[in-house]
């Protein structure tokens, strides 16, 4: 089945990258909190090496940068 990780996206040397969040459990709300990423692995292998291309879905838009309204 497809596996959907909650993750954080940042940009190193190589461009764009995605790393995992600790706790990706259901009942892990506060994990939330740090995810700007949903990661989307196809069914297959059961390990991803480090570098791997994986289909990435942003959480964030350029409005979302703004500070809150007060």
């Amino acid at each position: 089945r497809m596996e959907v990780l909650r993750a954080r996206m940042s940009h190193d040397a190589e461009g764009l990258r995605v790393d995992p969040v600790a706790h990706q459990g259901s009942g892990s709300l506060p994990s939330m909190i740090h995810v700007d990423a949903l990661v989307f692995l196809p069914p297959g292998p059961e390990v991803y090496d480090a570098g791997s291309m994986v289909l990435a879905l942003p959480l964030h838009t350029a409005a979302s940068a703004d500070p809150p309204l007060r």
